[in-house]
């Protein structure tokens, strides 16, 4: 693995570490760390054991037991973000092998991390300012926690000032003996975390500096994603697209034509009922012919009757009785005539092909019928009027010639496209929804439409940009509350 590199470029940018207000002088403390050949041969020493490292777990915990070796503190611990963001994870605590990191000491350490991280600064507890303990409340609960007399933390970044990670350490006062790790952290935090960076890269199989690649691209990025996107958006906005308007739709008949009784009579059986296809001649029903049969044989005899009376006026030269039996006999005859009519047209049949609507009579079998009673309602197929349900604040949007497309609920695999033929001019009451009726004819090859059958119909309207389609009905509701 190729550390080696950062070693070069760790002279250069420890002085990007920004120091918080109050604390030891960034260039003083680096110039006293540098004048020390001791850290450096550590530093080297580190870089020597790293390169061997297997695993960012392994190198985190060697790295730990070396920082504590040479700078003689009593606990370092170490934490590494993931994608150079978020949350900071404990990943070493020197003199700890295994630990919990759901264990009070673990969460007080994530906290400091994450303390650091937000100040961006080297942090240290006691701090040097009263002004500044309200924000190092988690070192000062660490040190309270370890029963350390001293906390120094810091960010750890890399050469490109990516965030890495972040490191703290627990120690005495800084008036003994040993080596201030305030120094230690200006001079090498940078070059620590480009370290750790490296090594977490050389770790990393194909697929792995594929993704920390891209995480880092989309960090840098994403204000520039950002942007674009929301430019894509607002010109998908602009995009001229026709307004649709969705309604309820119910199919009904073009035509519909009823049965009517032709004459006074009784219903003797019927043949039909509601649901039935027919074809044109189709039996529907049977009138009785014994009330009519029993009214012929009385009005035979009748005619014979009148008919002597004729004929023995005549004999007697009773002119004006013979007249008169004669106009009687044309009466009967003419009577005789319709009942004859009567009895031969008995049978109802179907005047067209179509479907029987209404008509379900078996109950009233028996029962006397008057002329013009209504019988049967036959709906013709192939040909079917589709009343759509306009809602009235769409109404404006919908004019005769506009495409419809229709889906069913009994076929709700298919469609059927038609055009608005004609818009009623006054409104109705549909399902308690003031809506005005647009009308359009639909063919039917098939033969499976059915009168009342419902579903919803896509009335194209006119084009419009796609931010008015879909904003403008709150608008619109809007300015409608607040009287505009």
């Amino acid at each position: 693995m190729e550390v080696t590199s950062a070693i070069g470029t760790s002279s250069g940018i420890a002085t990007d570490m920004r120091p918080s207000v109050g604390i030891h002088s960034a260039s003083s403390k680096a110039d006293s760390c540098r004048s020390k050949p001791t850290d450096a041969n550590a530093i080297l020493g580190l870089v020597d054991k790293l390169s061997q490292c297997d695993g960012q777990q392994n190198s985190s915990e060697i790295l730990v037991a070396e920082l504590q070796a040479s700078l003689s503190c009593d606990t370092v611990a170490v934490g590494l973000c993931r994608g150079g963001r978020g949350h900071c994870r404990l990943q070493a605590i020197s003199g700890v092998g295994n630990f919990d990191r759901r264990s009070e000491l673990a969460q007080t350490v994530e906290a400091v991390f994450d303390e650091t991280i937000l100040r961006d600064a080297v942090t240290e507890w006691p701090a040097p300012r009263d002004s500044e303990r309200h924000s190092a409340r988690a070192h000062q609960s660490l040190a309270s926690t370890t029963q350390a007399k001293r906390v120094v933390s810091s960010p750890l970044r890399n050469a490109r000032g990516d965030l890495v990670g972040a490191w703290v350490f627990l120690g005495e006062e800084p008036g003994s003996q040993r080596v201030d790790s305030v120094e230690f952290v200006y001079s090498y935090a940078t070059f620590v975390g480009s370290l750790l960076h490296l090594h977490r890269l050389a770790r990393k199989n194909t697929v792995g500096r594929c993704v920390a690649g891209l995480q880092q691209a989309v960090s840098r990025w994403k204000g520039r994603l950002a942007v674009l996107v929301a430019c894509v958006v607002l010109g998908l906005l602009c995009v001229s697209a026709p307004y649709r308007i969705g309604a309820d739709a119910q199919i009904e008949p073009v035509v519909r034509r009823y049965v009517a009784a032709p004459f006074d009579g009784t219903l003797e059986s019927t043949f039909a009922s509601p649901g039935d296809v027919l074809s044109q001649g189709d039996l529907l029903a049977r009138m009785d012919a014994r009330e009519m049969q029993w009214e012929l044989d009385g009005l035979l005899a009748e005619y014979h009757r009148v008919s002597k009376k004729r004929d023995s006026a005549m004999a007697n030269a009773q002119v004006a009785e013979a007249q008169l039996a004669k106009l009687e006999m044309d009466r009967i005859e003419l009577r005789t005539q319709l009942l004859e009519h009567r009895i031969r047209h008995l049978e109802i049949r179907s005047p067209i092909d179509g479907i029987v609507v209404r008509g379900d009579l078996e109950k009233a079998e028996g029962a006397p019928l008057t002329v013009g009673q209504s019988l049967f309602e036959i709906a013709p197929l192939g040909e079917m009027v589709v009343e759509i349900a306009v809602p009235e604040d769409e109404i404006q949007y919908v004019v005769p010639g506009s495409r419809v497309v229709l889906r069913l609920d009994a076929y709700p695999g298919s469609k059927w496209d038609a055009t608005v033929s004609k818009i009623h001019p006054r409104s109705e009451m549909w399902d308690e929804r003031n809506v005005f009726i647009a009308e359009c004819i639909i063919q039917d090859s098939r033969g499976v439409l059915r009168p009342g059958m419902k579903g919803r119909a896509k009335i194209t309207g006119p084009r419009r940009p796609l931010a008015w389609n879909l904003f403008h009905r709150p608008y619109e509701k809007l300015a409608q509350m607040w009287g505009w």
